[in-house]
């Protein structure tokens, strides 16, 4: 299914905000396959957010002065990730969503045959940078959405959503309420609580 979807997903409208890939090898005898892809050489946001973490221990705690020195060193003391860089990234998960959703960035473009990418694994190890778009926050790297190793593609009326896909592959943590397994008290059966679509991505 890796394949198909990242197949699926290239070259259409909103692709350059996943992971683009380029070939492919398959051994059906031996259940093997290798799949080539562009290289996000800025790692990944999950990275990033460590590098963070690391300068804002690692630097020193300043005295207090007056109010105003206080906030004049504000942004020094604390070394939050750039404002512009947040939204950046976030335009990027949007255009992804949007493309895994009804096949493009738009709705105006959108086709009914498409069929929803699910990508149930949704998070910020899975989350690459790459090259800054000169016409999209240029100053920042390019967020693209990636490791499309447990989605699916699903319908409406689709006989196997949800429960077919609740296979308990994931992360835990990560994991949006309906592809977790909820048990009835008293019929001790599991169910669950909705269909994977376009709100799991969003989750």
């Amino acid at each position: 299914m890796e394949i198909a979807v990242m197949e699926t997903l290239k070259g259409r409208q909103g692709s350059e905000r996943v992971v683009q890939i380029d070939k492919y090898d398959r051994d059906d005898e031996k259940l093997f396959y290798r799949i080539y892809m562009e290289f996000c050489g800025k790692g990944s946001v999950d990275e990033m957010l460590e590098e963070y973490y690391k300068r804002a221990e690692a630097r020193p705690a300043k005295k207090r002065g007056r109010k105003k020195a206080a906030a004049a060193t504000r942004e020094e003391e604390r070394p939050f990730v750039p404002e512009p860089a947040v939204w950046a990234i976030f335009d990027a998960l949007a255009s992804a969503a949007s493309l895994m959703h009804i096949g493009c960035e738009s709705a105006a473009f959108g086709s009914r045959s498409w069929k929803e990418i699910v990508h149930r694994d949704l998070k910020t190890e899975n989350i690459y940078l790459s090259e800054p778009d000169p016409t999209r926050f240029p100053n920042y790297p390019v967020a693209k959405v990636g490791d499309f190793g447990i989605s699916i593609m699903t319908e409406a009326g689709d006989l196997l959503n949800p429960n077919g896909y609740n296979d308990e592959e994931g992360t835990m943590s990560w994991m949006p309420p309906e592809m977790l397994h909820f048990v009835d008290k008293e019929t001790k059966q599991s169910n669950p609580i909705g269909i994977l679509t376009e709100w799991t991505n969003v989750w």
